[in-house]
């Protein structure tokens, strides 16, 4: 069904390949987030701000949504036909599609990613069956650059993406360029605690994993966290938040703790919480941009690295400590601050490049 998809919304990109192309069009391709909140909206803030140019934003969430045959219509049938004129083409991710679409030439198309550094492994350098790895081979051929946070990271890049190094560019993630704007803490707690008065007068603990890759590990995850103990001994201290990944659809909410799932701004919330508790999500990534302490509780280790590898040593690396069991996680909160070298070398190595500026050079590199 999948692949009938794919072909319809290629052949009707093959007729937009029959109207002349659009130098002035850019497209900002969200296979998954719809709200631009990331690297796809940083460019389209630092291209108005140019001015001159129109935007197509292709969005897979606005056919998952169901929102009404218009949205369909809009999707499959103008959607492709603009895609196939536009001169510059930018994602956050992989828009599988593309595999059976070849651009006209002279298009730029630049994927700028949803995460930074090389902690997972992802797309082809990923242990995947040879039938998959010959349909991402076929979108990746369309890339003619991957934009990644630091200089260390491009050989990772570049085998995930199956590109030559040189395409590989260290600009810099756009999406982290809004971390390094002025932030009213003052204004954000205020309102922050009016929607949630229980937390007034204590510090804010956020536990963000990532997803599991079935529905059961997925509704383990809150199962892993005893509330009952986390405030027995930090109730007074700490006030516990947990933000699941929006892939989680199954986990079951616990009492004792403040659920931010629904929360659209992981960006104010990164800046409010005092302390981040993550495993394996590359959340912590944007956590060290703010110089702020992360723990990792990587509790099923051996079950998710089983499906999932690791470019680099988990335990050697993570910019904190690492708690196994819940109660080793208590202990770790006590004192939750990494090695101050440890914690700045892994920022040097995964963020270099991350400093606030990465959207506008990312603009002037690609469309120069």
């Amino acid at each position: 069904m999948k692949k009938l998809f794919y072909y319809f919304y290629a052949s009707v990109f093959y007729l937009g390949r029959l109207l002349p192309g659009n130098k002035k069009l850019v497209a900002l391709v969200s296979p998954h987030n719809a709200s631009l909140n990331d690297s796809l909206g940083e460019i389209k803030r630092v291209l108005e701000e140019k001015g001159g140019y129109d935007f197509l934003v292709v969005s897979g969430a606005d056919i998952r949504s169901g929102k009404s045959l218009f949205a369909l219509v809009w999707f499959f049938l103008i959607n492709p036909v603009r895609l196939a004129r536009a001169k510059y083409i930018f994602l956050n991710d992989n828009f599988t599609p593309m595999a059976f679409m070849r651009f006209r030439k002279g298009t730029v198309i630049t994927q700028l990613w949803h995460g930074e550094g090389a902690l997972k492994k992802m797309c082809l350098a990923l242990n995947l069956p040879e039938n998959i790895v010959r349909l991402e081979k076929k979108v990746y051929r369309n890339y003619t650059y991957i934009v990644v946070s630091s200089p260390a990271v491009i050989p990772f890049w570049a085998q995930a993406f199956d590109k030559d190094e040189k395409d590989v560019l260290p600009l810099g993630s756009p999406r982290t360029d809004a971390y390094f704007r002025a932030f009213d803490y003052k204004g954000a707690r205020a309102r922050f605690d009016e929607q949630h008065p229980e937390c007034k007068g204590r510090k804010l603990v956020l536990y963000a994993p990532t997803f599991r890759d079935s529905p059961g590990a997925d509704k383990d995850i809150t199962r892993h966290i005893d509330t009952v103990k986390f405030n027995e001994r930090f109730g007074g201290e700490y006030a516990l938040l947990i933000r699941l990944h929006p892939q989680v659809h199954s986990a079951e909410k616990i009492a004792g703790a403040i659920d931010v799932t629904g929360c659209p701004d992981i960006i104010n919330l990164l800046h409010l919480a005092d302390v981040l508790i993550t495993d394996y999500s590359s959340v912590f990534m944007d956590y060290v941009l703010l110089d702020k302490p992360c723990v990792f509780y990587p509790y099923d280790y051996e079950e998710y690295t089983a499906g999932r590898e690791l470019f680099t040593n988990y335990f050697e690396n993570v910019p904190g400590p690492v708690a196994r069991t819940f109660d080793e996680l208590l202990d770790a909160l006590r004192s939750p601050q990494a090695d101050p070298e440890k914690y700045r070398a892994f920022k040097e190595y995964h963020l270099a490049s991350c400093d606030g500026g990465s959207a506008k050079r990312v603009v002037q590199t690609v469309m120069k």
